[in-house]
């Protein structure tokens, strides 16, 4: 797009989703950081206490909801640049997600954003939030919106939900549905915001097209030593073959669960680990991830409260 001007300060990028959660409050930290643009971020709450730390930061706060089109079409009134997540885990509806996406498109659209950033997933069947959001995806392509999608991986926290748990005398013990040495791409949550502004900054090589990226490649044996190495911790490790995982698929508690590996083993794998150094060169590695964890910690043990991560979305926050 060689008409598109040189974003700058005076243009305005709306986080649509997940202000309160990862993905959308890493994009308006870099947004604040790098003063490149200004942020909007939209709630359904604007008195909480995030909303007035973000105010008190200089971020334009606005009132909406997704399933209240009118309240985007007013929230995304002169905005140059919008990126957007839709939540499945909030309600677990899958028609009323899909709508969600569409009603954020169709403001999007109506309002002449230039720029739209997508939080994808790939289209699996078998995953609900992955379903959902490729019909979103579906329906973008064919809305004419400027836009650009993003596909994330797999929180390096999500681990700490996946099968991790303490014991009385302080060790850890960590069961993994396959082999511990199968390298997958993993994402420490604060560099989304890196990544997402990177592709604003470059539109004319961005929109159109598809990001796929991650903080890094490694396998759980890898990620372990670094928790042991950092943090102190003492961890067993509980894998099975790649046979005995293949065979667990109609003895899975969570079928999804099954899915979301069996996924990860796969279709999963396909992230650009150079493509994500080159947009955002000062991205976390998985020490890194453990320094910002543990690196303050008075006690080796004591396990930081986490965001439960199912599917790279928010649920909720628990003390592991």
């Amino acid at each position: 797009m060689s008409n598109e001007p040189q974003p700058g300060p005076e243009y305005i990028i709306a986080v649509c989703g997940g202000v309160r959660g990862m993905q959308g409050s890493s994009v308006v930290d870099f947004i604040l950081r790098d003063g490149i643009f200004k942020a909007r971020a939209l709630t359904r709450d604007v008195e909480s206490a995030k909303a007035v730390e973000l105010t008190e930061k200089g971020v334009q706060v606005v009132y909406a909801d997704f399933d209240k089109p009118e309240t985007l079409a007013y929230a995304f009134e002169g905005v140059y640049g919008v990126f957007a997540v839709t939540n499945f885990f909030e309600h677990g509806d899958e028609k009323r997600e899909i709508l969600q996406g569409i009603n954020i498109v169709d403001a999007a659209r109506k309002a002449g954003v230039r720029h739209f950033v997508w939080s994808a997933l790939e289209d699996t069947p078998m995953i609900a939030s992955c379903r959902t959001k490729a019909e979103v995806q579906r329906y973008l392509a064919k809305s004419g919106l400027p836009h650009t999608k993003i596909y994330l991986s797999f929180y390096l926290q999500n681990l700490f939900v996946a099968g991790l748990s303490r014991l009385p005398d302080n060790t850890w013990d960590f069961h993994w549905p396959c082999p511990t040495d199968e390298a997958f791409p993993f994402m420490v949550p604060s560099d989304v915001g890196g990544w997402v502004t990177a592709l604003f900054m470059d539109p004319e090589e961005w929109i159109g097209k598809e990001a796929k990226v991650c903080s890094a490649i490694v396998s759980i044996r890898e990620i372990v030593k670094v928790l042991h190495d950092v943090g102190g911790l003492d961890i067993r490790l509980h894998d099975r073959t790649m046979e005995q995982f293949l065979a667990l698929k109609d003895e899975f508690l969570d079928r999804e669960g099954w899915e979301l590996i069996h996924w990860l083993l796969t279709d999963g794998r396909d992230r650009d680990l150079a493509l994500s150094k080159r947009l955002h060169g000062d991205m976390k590695d998985v020490r890194g991830w453990a320094l910002e964890y543990f690196g303050e910690a008075d006690v080796p043990h004591q396990m930081p409260q986490f965001e439960v991560l199912m599917s790279f979305e928010t649920v909720s926050d628990i003390t592991v």
